[in-house]
């Protein structure tokens, strides 16, 4: 990694963390800068404002080739596995950014410009999950159904338990994440066997 790369890394990784302690309104280009171990002026070369470092910040914290490429790895055209292994994935994968994503509740919903680069991730994971579903339904290993749609439910099953248990621990459920993810597959696909 060059040592332009590094400084970019610093300064997202500083901007990250100021952005959880502060929101984005107390978050300015001089702590960033400073967290960061760089002067302003590096910080405006490299991203030009302060805007550019939160739409990267929120690039590097979506649905990606890390966890396709895991998801991908671990298919078998087996319905109930391959969809407990997604929603593992997934969950752990929120969990991964959850801070950023109470922030995002918090704070970047104010932010019409990122609105578009906050969607690209759950976009990116809904066409994954329908071209799986695509694939399965000519397989004939589901019913005909629209795969859209199909994706959608099953993401905001797993979203909704996320950030039920994000916000509330086990207030809402105490269920565990191993019986909330079997049940909630084996149910799923039950509802769309042929």
């Amino acid at each position: 990694m060059s040592a332009k790369d590094k400084t970019k890394k610093r300064i997202l990784s500083a901007a990250l963390e100021l952005l959880k302690e502060h929101g984005y309104q107390g978050t300015t280009t001089r702590l960033i800068a400073e967290k960061a171990g760089c002067n302003e002026v590096t910080l405006f070369r490299h991203f030009g404002n302060k805007q550019t470092i939160l739409e990267k910040v929120v690039e590097g914290q979506r649905f990606g080739p890390d966890l396709k490429g895991i998801i991908d790895q671990s298919i078998e055209w087996d319905l109930e596995s391959d969809l407990y292994k997604i929603a593992k994935g997934y969950l752990d994968f929120m969990r991964s950014i959850e801070d950023f994503v109470m922030l995002g509740f918090k704070e970047f919903y104010k932010i019409e410009e990122l609105n578009d680069e906050i969607s690209r991730g759950p976009v990116e994971f809904k066409l994954y999950l329908t071209q799986y579903f695509e694939k399965m339904k000519d397989r004939e290993l589901i019913i005909a159904i629209d795969c859209e749609q199909l994706a959608l439910h099953f993401i905001w099953m797993n979203f909704g338990y996320f950030i039920s248990k994000a916000r509330f621990g086990d207030r809402v459920t105490s269920l565990p994440d191993e019986a909330f993810l079997k049940g909630s597959v084996q149910l799923f696909v039950r509802g769309v066997s042929p």
